[in-house]
């Protein structure tokens, strides 16, 4: 199969102590201002009460579109949003450019190439 050019990625974070309320505050903003970005193919935060923890799945049309996410995210919500989790595993997906490997590689990022699947857009 023929890769092609979408990147995803699953953060997997810690809430801090005390900081759930926070956390649920600012997912809205990440949410609403991440729907507004040309190439955001999906952007979803889930919850794993029992043990404490956060997902952010993302998915990107490509590379560049990924890069414009971290851009806006790191202007707009980094700064807070890092106060709030401990980063546990970075998991990205696909084949991302070397200019994203090395935007995502200092903050923990691993990459796992596609070596098979198949995407179905469907109503």
């Amino acid at each position: 199969m023929a890769a092609n050019d979408e990147v995803a990625w699953l953060f997997e974070l810690e809430l801090k102590p005390d900081r759930r309320a926070d956390f649920d505050a600012l997912v809205p903003e990440m949410v609403a201002s991440t729907s507004r970005e040309e190439g955001a193919r999906a952007y979803g935060v889930f919850r794993n009460d029992e043990s404490n923890t956060v997902c952010v799945y993302e998915r990107y049309a490509d590379s560049a579109a990924a890069l414009t996410h971290m851009t806006i995210f790191g202007e707009k919500f980094a700064g807070r949003f890092m106060d709030l989790v401990s980063p546990v595993r970075f998991t990205v997906l696909g084949s991302p450019t070397e200019e994203l490997v090395g935007a995502l590689t200092p903050i923990g990022a691993v990459v796992h190439q596609q070596i098979d699947g198949f995407t179905a857009e469907r109503p």
